[in-house]
Formats: C-alpha cells, sequence, structure tokens
C-alpha cells in the first residue's frame, strides 16, 4: 500500500518561511560568538607574543 500523505501533514510555506527566519536568526548569534572568540584569541595570542619578546624568548622581528 503507497504512502498517503494529506496537505494538513506537510508544513505550509509560512511554517518554513518562520523555521528558515529563525534559523537565519541564530546562525547569526553563532558568527557574533565565533568573531567574539576570534577578537579574544587574537589579543591573548598578542600578548603573549609581546611577553615573549620582553623575555627574549623570540627576536623584535623575524629575519
Amino acid at each position: 500500500m503507497p504512502l498517503q500523505i494529506s496537505s494538513c501533514d506537510l508544513p505550509t510555506p509560512t511554517i518554513l518561511e518562520e523555521k528558515a527566519k529563525q534559523r537565519a536568526i541564530e546562525a547569526e548569534q553563532e558568527a557574533a560568538v565565533a568573531k567574539q572568540l576570534a577578537t579574544e584569541a587574537k589579543k591573548t595570542s598578542d600578548r603573549l607574543v609581546a611577553k615573549l619578546r620582553e623575555l627574549g624568548i623570540i627576536p623584535d622581528k623575524l629575519s
């Protein structure tokens, strides 16, 4: 017996649009968090390099 799906079982375009909008909002929020984490990682890296230069572990300028 073939699978029967009535039209009331299918999501409406409006529901699909709302889900897509919600996912887009979530993706934007995730991107903002990722950007913030990358910025913090860069600052930490810069501080580490500065400290290593201060201690003479790495040269001021790489040749």
